[in-house]
């Protein structure tokens, strides 16, 4: 069953475009939290984990950033047609709207405003079309 799933995937290309992804996913996360998000989040620290107590899950966050590199890299690959950029930006633009579709379930049961919704379903759409994009470059044929 495992063959299945990797038939027709380059190995080595896939574990370098996977860690390529996570560094992307990594460092766009902090901008997009870190940096453009941070009032918004200080404004709501009553919903959010203390600062001190999100360091000691920052592994979960590590796990989290590696599966999504990973399954992001894998389907990419699979439907990888090789045929230029915008195809690498269609991709990033189905994932972004996936993640969208989870943002808004989350602002339905969570108390989130607005702000941070919006902030969210932009980064994630950004953040699909230029990873798309990357993979474009980083898994060329």
């Amino acid at each position: 069953m495992i063959n299945a799933f990797l038939k027709d995937i380059n190995i080595p290309r896939f574990v370098i475009a996977v860690f390529v992804m996570f560094i992307f996913i990594f460092v766009t996360d902090f901008v997009l939290h870190g940096m453009f998000l941070k009032a918004e989040y200080e404004a709501t620290a009553a919903i959010w984990r203390p600062e001190a107590e999100m360091q000691k899950y920052f592994l979960f966050m590590l796990l989290g950033q590696m599966i999504i590199a990973k399954y992001f890299t894998f389907l990419f690959i699979k439907g990888y047609e090789g045929t230029g950029i915008m195809e690498g930006v269609r991709f990033g633009l189905l994932i972004g709207i996936l993640f969208i579709g989870t943002y808004l379930i989350q602002f339905a049961v969570s108390p989130i405003t607005v702000k941070i919704l919006v902030g969210w379903c932009v980064g994630s759409l950004v953040q699909g079309i230029l990873g798309g994009m990357l993979l474009t470059v980083v898994y060329k044929r």
